[in-house]
């Protein structure tokens, strides 16, 4: 076996390795009560899709496009054939991101055939791009598990793959699957199509060559799915019984402090890369193409911060909003380091360090800074399952049986799982939080299947699940009827 086999064996074998890993730590995090919210909101909603009920959330928040429209939602719902469970939800995600390190490191053979003899270049960049802390934080971000934004991450990578293969069909069918991921997209996408074609352009790739006739059917597929997005978010958010209205329009305005949030995020964002970016420029003497090459960089992380701003109401974002500039990175990354070793009187080994500093930063960053991945690990190590809750749980499970499309169950949020697999929810905290009136509340009360109530909260193992308020207790002694009762939990129907 030549060495450049045994280096695409070598990568492969640690993405799976990691894969395995990050996977049997969140089934053991998901089956012993430490995921919440959206995992369960989005699993609720692609059952439903898949029951044939529709993009419907539950009696809370509704419908699921009247918030954001994750049309991908009904190409993940036929998944529910094999394993009708929110794991798969976590396996879709895991192996999202997982997947995309495989693809950096095709897109940087086939960019660096010709300079990268053994592949070692395109091994230590997907190396690095695998532990750069905003992907890192997408393999899952416990408690929430689970973003649709997390699958624009390959998808986008796969793109810019067929691009490079001139495959104009499966370009356009690409792009709208992308635009289908999330509302978002309708910004993002232009971008990023702005993206690969000047990288194509500037750096003399071998790509996909547009027309008149293929910008206009791009434009076209474009401007539709933008309409559908659109009408689709009017529609189903008159639907609901609540607004969806960014809360930087009401709670923020921009003033120096701002500002100061602004460039820390930046700097946050770029930090890991701060060593390759001065190599890279001062070792090719400035070349124009490497530093227009950097400019874009910097432009993506401000451009993904400034919109962080207007859609989560802070600089911060999310951890799978963000996620989506490692992938945007890591091109401009390697068509830099093709760039780069283009130049005769560049040195090499400064390449190489800066490639191992990205990967020392990265694991600096992702143990002191993103306690999500850390914290689940160190669960996973240090508690045992519970066995007699669970078998608690069984016997609940056995007794819920959901008879009616609409049926939901009144519980705990950090004890959603297995019940989320039958039906809708109301969690504890939407009851005493977002419903208001007292009508409302008896009335999500009168027309809940089940409620489960958890007895006591005195395990550490259980800190997380909330006990009911003594509003909900009334409600719920008054209206429906005790048919289970266990050590710690009661059943109501």
């Amino acid at each position: 076996m030549d060495l450049k086999k045994s280096i695409d064996i070598f990568l492969i074998l640690i993405v799976s390795i990691l894969s395995i890993i990050l996977i049997k730590v969140a089934f053991f995090n998901l089956e012993n009560f430490q995921f919440a919210a959206d995992i369960f909101r989005h699993f609720s909603s692609i059952r439903n899709i898949f029951d044939g009920i529709g993009p419907y959330e539950g009696p809370v928040m509704e419908f699921t496009f009247g918030t954001h429209t994750y049309f991908i939602f009904y190409l993940i719902a036929p998944f529910l054939f094999f394993l009708k469970d929110p794991k798969i939800l976590i396996l879709i995600n895991i192996l999202s991101v997982s997947l995309s390190v495989t693809l950096i490191y095709f897109i940087s053979k086939k960019l660096l055939s010709k300079l990268d003899k053994y592949n070692l270049i395109s091994l230590l960049v997907s190396l690095s791009y695998m532990f750069f802390p905003t992907l890192f934080k997408g393999y899952f971000y416990q408690p929430y598990g689970f973003q649709a934004d997390t699958i624009a991450t390959p998808l986008f990578l796969i793109l810019f793959y067929v691009f490079l293969l001139k495959k104009f069909n499966s370009f356009l069918f690409l792009s709208i699957i992308i635009l289908s991921i999330k509302e978002e997209f309708i910004l993002i996408y232009p971008a990023l199509i702005i993206l690969i074609f000047w990288i194509a352009k500037l750096f003399n790739l071998n790509g996909l060559k547009l027309n008149k006739a293929k910008i206009i059917i791009i434009s076209f597929v474009y401007l539709i799915s933008s309409l559908g997005i659109v009408i689709s978010l009017s529609y189903f958010s008159k639907l609901n019984n609540f607004n969806y209205i960014p809360a930087f329009w009401e709670n923020n305005s921009f003033d120096i402090s701002y500002f100061q949030l602004i460039m820390i995020k930046f700097l946050k964002i770029t930090f890991p890369l701060i060593p390759i970016i001065l190599i890279l420029g001062f070792y090719s003497k400035n070349d124009k193409k490497i530093i227009i090459g950097i400019f874009f960089i910097f432009l993506a992380a401000i451009l993904r911060v400034l919109e962080n701003i207007i859609i989560y109401a802070t600089p911060n974002g999310s951890a799978w909003g963000n996620l989506i500039l490692a992938p945007i990175f890591f091109i401009i990354l390697i068509v830099l380091s093709k760039r780069y070793f283009e130049i005769k009187s560049a040195p090499k080994t400064p390449f190489y360090i800066g490639i191992f500093l990205i990967i020392l930063l990265s694991l600096t960053n992702n143990y002191f800074a993103v306690p999500s991945i850390k914290t689940s690990i160190k669960f996973y190590l240090n508690h045992e399952e519970n066995i007699n809750f669970k078998k608690e749980l069984e016997l609940v499970d056995d007794k819920i049986i959901k008879y009616k499309k609409n049926d939901y169950i009144i519980l705990p949020e950090y004890l959603n799982y297995p019940f989320i697999n039958k039906m809708s929810y109301v969690s504890y905290h939407y009851f005493d939080n977002t419903i208001k009136s007292f009508e409302d509340k008896k009335n999500i009360i009168q027309d809940a299947s089940y409620i489960l109530i958890f007895k006591k909260n005195e395990i550490e193992f259980f800190k997380y699940l909330n006990l009911p308020s003594n509003n909900l207790i009334q409600l719920v002694n008054k209206h429906k009827t005790k048919i289970l009762e266990t050590k710690n939990i009661l059943l109501f129907r």
